[in-house]
This record gives structure tokens, sequence and C-alpha cells, in this order.
């Protein structure tokens, strides 16, 4: 279509330069169709392609798309150029130059790559039908007669065109017919990155020779292709900046870059505004010349500032000094836009500031100038920096290429803007621009988050991302095939697949579901051997069961007789007076005798059993209550009233107390009932911690003489009316 549209335009240009322009058209289809059908016959064919020939075969198309479209600016293609009309239609007149030959060059090497790739195919018998065979070679060879006839016979039409069209339509009815037999194999989609590639600079290079092309025309026609133009370059630069956001990981980076395509996207429309809407318009297209140098002015920093941080974490923050840079960019952007104040950017030399042709560069924009080379430095020798391979004096290549690539460009447009102004500086700048960064993206340089195929594939699992749809997009060489109904399944509940040992669970993600599957071979094989010993259990676990019970119940015999003898021991004292007292007390007739035993059995039974209560509480841990002395005295003092003694009692220690303590201080109380029993009349026990130590203080109103208690760990004292207070001070934890 873009060989019939510069062949047309052609046809009906009115002089050279729209002529030229008509003739750079129809060879951007006539250099980029033969890449096509190649693409084409190796698709056909069932033949892979290599990335990296793919790319060779697209930047060597670049080059012979410059060559070709050089009539007009250098005599390399054409030594002269003119153009004739005959009969109302207009033709080219042109002697072919030094470089023309390599034209020649390059359509009869695709020719011949197609037809070795047929042969190839036909040899390892890629294609299955010998009816397509022959269709196939037919279509080549046609191909080639029709260029040999078009170069050796006299002609007034290009031929080639038309030769093109032809093959591609042979090639198209071949495929069609083969797919609907099923003679082509399933292959993978191409991959979507190269796909965008190839589009983009197709998009780009188509709206540049659209640019060109009616650039000699009428200002409606002009205007509306710079707006094409503007709307192809900003919807590039969106979808890209879409993309960046989406896939760099670092914070940092991806807000610059965003910023970076703001200001493209800014400088783009302003010089659009400025050639069409504004174009000598004063004072807005001067306004729009002057708001070019925000974007000229921080891209440069920004990109410089986006490298350092390039290799760095998320959390990473450059030194606060690097603020600074700003305010020199600052400084000239107000400059820039003052200039009609000062003139220090631009002098107008007829005093004019709306006359955008007759004026001096002034030292501001010089200053500009060393300003954004300076920041333009800075970053290619960071980006050599994190291009150089560790330990190795070699660099990774693509970044540094479309770093050489736009150094040249920028020399070669200053030494000569009219004869490299074929490309718009600044689209050519700002896609460089994005060119080197994504390049930086697709070797790994910058971190994202894309490439899930390669991870998946080398992961070592089996995952797989479907839609859905329950279309399978990634998944790992690892992941089992599964059919629509199991994979349904899947999603709802985990399933095993008849005859195998996986499990395979899905979960809900954004878009469709993630399935993953789980080797269960082992854990069966540990079942089954647990199921196995299980049946040989089964038999001696009875057994096992009775000898345990067994077990239990002699060591809770020996644990009631190792308590019993405990007990026994440490109140074996009491134990005998209160069985002298019950002998006596079943022999005894006389009343007062009996009433006097039954006060003695009452006192020291409570001892018994408060004494025995505190040996078992002992057991547990060593730390006795506060609140079971308090109880255990509490029921003394309650036994001593029923045998006619007036007491009463005081704990007060607020802390557990150790049981050694515990056991001593109400022994000690014990002792001091039994010494004084038959006398005692009253009595006050005070029991408190003080200085480190504790404390037993009892007082008691007594007839005896209590001095005889007196030793090294009890004190005695006597005040009148026999009144005697026995104190007793222990550590404890001894």
């Amino acid at each position: 279509s873009l060989c019939d549209l510069g062949y047309f335009m052609l046809s009906v240009s009115k002089d050279l330069g729209d002529a030229l322009n008509s003739n750079r058209l129809s060879y951007l289809g006539s250099v980029f169709l033969p890449f096509f059908m190649l693409m084409m016959v190796l698709r056909f064919c069932d033949i892979k392609r290599r990335p990296r020939v793919t790319t060779a075969l697209v930047v060597l198309g670049i080059v012979m798309l410059g060559i070709t479209t050089s009539p007009g600016i250098l005599p390399i293609y054409y030594s002269t150029v003119d153009i004739e009309i005959v009969n109302g239609t207009t033709k080219l007149v042109r002697e072919y130059g030094p470089f023309h030959l390599l034209y020649y060059v390059y359509l009869i090497g695709y020719m011949l790559s197609m037809i070795g790739v047929a042969l190839y195919a036909i040899a390892k018998k890629k294609i299955k039908s010998r009816v397509h065979t022959v269709l196939l070679l037919f279509t080549v060879l046609c191909n080639i007669l029709i260029w040999l006839v078009e170069q050796f016979l006299p002609r007034g039409f290009e031929w080639l065109s038309v030769s093109y069209i032809v093959t591609e339509a042979l090639i198209l009815i071949i495929y069609r017919s083969m797919q609907s037999q099923g003679l082509l194999s399933s292959r993978g989609k191409t991959e979507t990155y190269t796909i965008n590639v190839l589009l983009t600079v197709f998009l780009l290079l188509f709206a540049n020779f659209l640019r060109i092309v009616t650039k000699g025309t009428t200002p409606v026609i002009f205007t509306l292709s710079n707006i094409a133009a503007l709307v192809i370059h900003i919807g590039i630069l969106v979808f890209w900046g879409m993309s960046v956001f989406d896939r760099i990981l670092n914070p940092a980076i991806r807000r610059y870059l965003t910023g970076l395509v703001c200001l493209m996207m800014l400088w783009m429309l302003l010089q659009n505004l400025n050639y069409t809407v504004f174009f000598n318009i004063s004072p807005y297209s001067q306004w729009c010349r002057y708001a070019y140098y925000i974007s000229m002015t921080l891209i440069p920093q920004l990109c410089l500032v986006s490298s350092k941080y390039i290799g760095k974490p998320d959390d990473y923050r450059l030194p606060w000094q690097w603020n600074l840079l700003y305010i020199p960019s600052v400084l000239l952007i107000i400059g820039f836009l003052t200039n009609d104040l000062h003139e220090l950017a631009f002098r107008f030399t007829d005093g004019q500031a709306a006359d955008a042709v007759r004026y001096e560069n002034g030292p501001l924009f010089y200053v500009g100038v060393s300003w954004v080379f300076g920041c333009v430095v800075l970053m290619i020798m960071e980006f050599l920096r994190r291009c150089r391979i560790p330990k190795t004096k070699k660099f990774i290549r693509l970044p540094i290429t479309l770093l050489a690539v736009g150094t040249v460009y920028s020399v070669l447009y200053a030494l000569d803007a009219e004869m490299f102004g074929f490309l718009e500086m600044y689209v050519t700048i700002c896609f460089l621009i994005v060119a080197i960064w994504e390049s930086s993206i697709k070797i790994g340089l910058v971190q994202s988050n894309s490439r899930y195929d390669e991870l998946l594939r080398s992961s070592g699992l089996g995952v797989a991302v479907i839609d859905e749809e329950f279309n399978v997009h990634y998944h790992s060489d690892d992941a089992m095939p599964l059919t629509d109904v199991e994979m349904r399944q899947a999603v709802v509940d985990s399933i095993m697949p008849t005859g195998s040992s996986t499990r395979v669970s899905g979960s809900k993600i954004r878009g469709g579901y993630s399935l993953w599957q789980e080797d269960l071979t082992e854990l069966i094989e540990n079942l089954d051997e647990l199921k196995a010993l299980r049946e040989e259990l089964r038999d001696s676990n009875a057994v096992a069961m009775q000898n345990y019970q067994m077990d239990k119940r002699l060591r809770v015999l020996a644990e009631k007789n190792r308590l019993h003898d405990e007990i026994h021991k440490q109140t074996a004292g009491q134990i005998n007076l209160l069985s002298d007292w019950l002998g006596k007390l079943r022999h005894t007739t006389d009343a007062a005798e009996q009433r006097e035993l039954l006060r003695h059995i009452v006192v020291v039974g409570a001892y018994l059993k408060r004494r025995n209560n505190l040996i078992l509480v002992n057991e547990q841990d060593g730390m006795i209550k506060e609140e079971e002395l308090d109880l255990s005295i509490r029921e003394i003092m309650k036994n001593l009233r029923l045998a006619g003694v007036v007491c009463a009692a005081s704990v007060q220690f607020d802390m557990d107390l150790p049981a050694d303590v515990v056991m001593k201080l109400f022994d000690f109380c014990e002792y001091v009932i039994e010494s004084a029993f038959d006398g005692l009349e009253r009595l006050l026990a005070r029991f408190f911690f003080r200085e480190g130590c504790f404390y037993c203080c009892v007082d008691a109103v007594c007839s005896f003489d209590l001095t005889s208690l007196r030793s090294d760990s009890v004190s005695v004292s006597l005040s009148d009316d026999n009144y005697y207070t026995i104190s007793f001070k222990t550590k404890g934890g001894a």
C-alpha cells in the first residue's frame, strides 16, 4: 500500500521536492516488503528464527532505507535527479549513484534467502504437501522473473511493486490452504515484545515520512500531517510510560522515567503548536519556542539522576547534594522564558521578538548548551560504568551503541542541520533516549517484573497461569498438561488427575487463575509404609497398653507409699500422741478426763490434717502460697476455741513462701501450743516478714512457765500476770 501510495503521489507531483518525498514514501514500502515476505516464508516453512537475526535484518533495512531516501540530500543513490512530466504524469529522470547497486544486492539477497528457505524446508520435509511445495517455488521464481524483466526491458511502469503484491497474495493463498488442511504445526504466538518494537519502528518511520511528504503541500495538509505525527509520537510515549510504570521495580527510576515521558510529550506538543497553530503568530509562537527549553534543560538532568539509581536497592536515596542540580536548571529555564526582557539567550537583529528567523544566540544560550552537554557527558560516563562487565574489559553493547548513535547524530545535526534535518531532531533525540532506557530494561540493567515466561520455565516448579476462559498463557517446563475440565475443577478444589500422584491446586488472581502442582509420590509412599506399620503394631498395641496400665498403677502405689512415709516421718510425734490419747479415751470413764483428752485430740488432729496438706502442696513446686498457711492457722485457732482458749491469729506476708519456711513456722506455732496447752488461757499468733527474715510471734497468757522454750532461735520474754511473748525467726530456703 505504501509503495502504491508513493508511486501515485509521484505521478501527481508538481516539483522536484514533492517528487523526491513521494519517492521516499515508495521506498519505505519497497525496502521492508522483502523482510516481511521472508518472515512469511519462514513461518510457512515452520522454521524458527533467532531474535538476533531478526534484529539484524531490521537494522539492515533501516540502513538501506537511509540510502534509498538520500536523493536530494546526498548524491550517493542518485548522482543526478530531475523530473519529467509526460502526458500529465510526473516521473523521475535520474542517473544512478555509487550506492544504487547496494539496493540490487539487498533485493537479490532476500530473493536467494527465500529460495534457500524453501529448498531447506523441502530437504527437511518441513512442508508435507508436494502441491504446496511446487506453488511456493513458483511464487518465489515469479518474483525473481518479474524483477529481471523490469531491469532489462524498457518500461514505463514500476513492475516491482506489482511483483511484491502478487507474491504476497500467492503466499497468503498457500498459507490459508495449508492451514485449512491442518498441515501447519501449531506454534506459540510471536513474542509480543518483538512485535511491539517492530511496530514502534514502523510507526516512527511512517510519521517522519508523512511529515516529509506533506512539507511542500498546502498548509492544511501539512498541519493535518503534523497532527497525525504528533498523535503517533505521543501515543507511543504514553504506552511506553504506562509499561514503565507497570514494569519498573525501583520507585525512583520509575518516577524519573515517568517525568521524562511527560517532558518529551510537552516538547513535541510545543513544537507542533509552534509550526502549525501558532506559526508566525506573535507572541504565542515565541512563547512556544522559549518553552522548548523546559524539556531541553530538564531531560538530560533527569537522565543523569536516573542513571545513578541503576543497580541500587529500592530504598536507596541519592545524597541531598544532588538536589542542588535543580537550581541551575530552574535558573536557565527562567532565563529562557524571560528572554524578551533581557535578550541574553537570543538577540533579535531587527529588535522584534516576533521574527523567529533573524536572531543571534546570546551568552545564556551557550550556558544552557554547556549545562546540557555536561549532564549528557556525566550520564554517558555513568552508563559506561554500569554497562561494564565486572572483572573484564567488556561492556554490554546495546545501551552503549544507542548512546553512541545519539551522540553522533547530535554532532552531525549541529554541524549541518539542513542536511540531517530529514529526521526531526527533537523526535530523534526523544526516542533515542526511550530506546536507551528500554534496552537497559530489556538486558536487565534496570530491574523489571517482566519476562514471566522465562522465570516460570526455569523455576523447576509445576506452575501455570491461565485466564478466565481457561486458556494457558504461561507455564513452566515441569507443568503437566491438563484438560479444560481438570482446570475448572482445580480452581474450585484440589484434584489428583487419574493415574497420577500429583495434586493440582488453583487460586484466583487478577484476570484469571494460577495453577500449581505438588508431587505427592514420596508422601503416598510414606502413607503406604505407615499403613503397613499400623497393621504390624495393631496386635502388639494391646499388650503394650496393658503393660502401660500396670506400670502406671505401680507408679501410683509407689508414689502413695512415698508420701505416706514422708508424712509419717514428719508427724510421727503428733501421731504417737494422738494414738496415746485415743487409747486413754477408750479406757477412761471419767467425764472430766474424757473432756480434757478430747481438747488435746481436737487441736492435734487439726494440726495433723493441715500439716499433711502442706506436705502435699510442697510436692508441686516447692513454694506454698500465703493463703495455705493462713487457712492452716485459722483452723488451729478454731479448734483452740473449741478447747476453751481465747485466741486469734494474723498472717501478713503478701508473697509466696518457701515450703521449708512454712513448715518451720507452722511447727513452731504447734510446739508452743502443745507446750502451754494445759495452762493456756489466751493466745495471739502473728506471722510477718521483716528485714529479710520470717517471724512467728506468739503472745500467750499461761499459768505454766514457758521460759524453758528459750533457745538460739527462740526468744522468750515474760511480763506481769503470766504474759509471755515467744518469738521465732528464720531466713528460709535452707
